[in-house]
């Protein structure tokens, strides 16, 4: 870990400002260590300094977080300089997206002024992955994995809705539905009378 790198960072720890200073900021940060925050086109075979241009096309792309009010801040710098370092590996402004909205905040400082080589971090997110599928499935998703579902709501009075799967419903027989209404019966019957009970106990109490 680069201590002159994280010395030099933390003069912007509770800086905000406009586009311009953060590009003015980020400019310095090129001159004072080019060999870790200068991007080196490898198609070029040039550096290439930051430019609005580039600011605002890590924008478009979430590698940057968006601004409030016009108002940057040293996320932004930091975002801007771990994406730098992933794009000197070879990363596609692509793969970079996908990487930041996976890391941490304290990952993305971790890799700005490390330095471990970006390509590294694959296997982290990879190994998280993997550690995440496992504990959904401890869970009862036995697919390992968050399902993007459709629900149709059927609001039958203001304080009263129903959810249901729209890929199921055309898999309902009437006598499907019956049994449906029959259970939502039962157990809206049920569970009336134990708040009945509770309410009749708390009296007593």
């Amino acid at each position: 870990m680069d201590q002159e790198i994280q010395s030099y960072l933390k003069g912007f720890q509770n800086w905000t400002g406009s586009k311009k200073e953060l590009l003015s900021i980020l400019l310095e940060a090129e001159d004072t260590f080019p060999n870790d925050f200068l991007f080196i086109s490898k198609q070029k075979k040039v550096s290439l300094k930051v430019n609005v241009r580039r600011i605002q096309q890590f924008l478009d792309n979430q590698i940057m977080p968006l601004s409030k009010g016009h108002l940057f801040n040293y996320d932004h710098v930091m975002h801007y300089l771990a994406a730098i370092k992933m794009k000197n590996e070879g990363h596609s402004i692509r793969q970079i997206s996908k990487l930041m909205r996976s890391l941490s905040g304290d990952e993305i400082i971790t890799l700005v002024i490390s330095n471990d080589k970006v390509g590294s971090y694959d296997d982290v997110l990879i190994s998280q992955a993997s550690s995440l599928s496992e504990r959904l499935r401890v869970l009862g998703r036995p697919e390992g994995r968050t399902l993007r579902t459709q629900i149709l709501r059927l609001a039958i009075t203001p304080w009263c809705h129903v959810s249901v799967n729209k890929k199921e419903l055309t898999n309902l027989t009437p006598d499907d539905c019956v049994t449906l209404a029959e259970a939502f019966h039962l157990s809206l019957m049920e569970t009336v009378k134990l708040s009945k009970n509770k309410t009749l106990d708390s009296k007593v109490s």
